[in-house]
Parts: C-alpha cells; structure tokens; sequence
C-alpha cells in the first residue's frame, strides 16, 4: 500500500478492515517516515517506558521474525 502511494497511486478513501484510509492519511505516513522497521526502530530508542508488544499468531502483514528483530535490542521490551 505504501509502496504504490509512493509511486503516485491515489486512492481518495479506501477501506482497509472496514476503516476508511484517506490519502492525506498515507501521505502523512510517508512525510514522517512511519513504515518502515528502520524507523520504528528509532521511535523504540526515544521511549523511556517500558513496552509489550502483542503479536496475533496469524498476523498477515508482520511478521514473528519482523517483530524479535525489532525487540531484540530494546532494553525496555
């Protein structure tokens, strides 16, 4: 989804789980850099809190390996 918006598709609003997603939505999500590991990354080292990150045994967009990959150097998870 994120790689044809950044290719030039638009959509208007499009359902995604029954959630409308607009554009302007995506184009955010682009502008601040939130889709990618790399950046979620960077975002883990600037909390201070601790974290649980909940992970559905049959995720289709993310996957186990994705998310130990994100954990594994955050000493907070």
């Amino acid at each position: 989804l994120i790689l044809k918006y950044l290719r030039g598709k638009r959509w208007g609003i499009l359902d995604i789980l029954g959630f409308p997603v607009r554009d302007k939505f995506l184009g955010e999500i682009v502008e601040e850099k939130c889709f990618t590991l790399n950046s979620m990354r960077d975002d883990l080292k600037k909390l201070s809190q601790k974290i649980m990150f909940l992970y559905p045994e049959h995720d289709a967009w993310v996957t186990l390996r994705d998310v130990r990959s994100l954990l594994q150097n955050h000493d907070r998870a």
